[in-house]
């Protein structure tokens, strides 16, 4: 959907949330797999300032999972905002689903 998804990868070893990444992936051409990560724009110095600005958004939004063990741990700061054509709504809905163990969607 418009040209970008969220990458999020997690693991729960120990029944916590011992490791997360969240990433957001733009479109850079036709296939299904062409796409460019937002880490790799911020990491080569290539992002935009409001890619910034969603890089650093992002971040907060992973410190404050990690710290509070919490996937939807103060979603009211992010949920509804629209940082750079990036809607974090969408990632909102996609932790809250994590956070019920709502995975059927996801799996094809």
């Amino acid at each position: 959907t418009d040209d970008y998804k969220f990458q999020i990868c997690v693991l729960n070893e120990t029944g916590l949330i011992d490791e997360l990444f969240i990433d957001v992936l733009y479109k850079t051409g036709s296939g299904e797999l062409e796409y460019v990560q937002l880490s790799d724009l911020v990491a080569s110095g290539n992002a935009t300032e409001g890619q910034t600005e969603v890089y650093s958004l992002v971040q907060t939004i992973v410190s404050d999972i990690m710290d509070n063990t919490s996937y939807i741990y103060n979603a009211g700061s992010y949920r509804g905002k629209i940082v750079d054509g990036i809607d974090f709504s969408r990632l909102y809905d996609f932790l809250e689903d994590m956070h019920n163990n709502r995975f059927e969607d996801y799996m094809k």
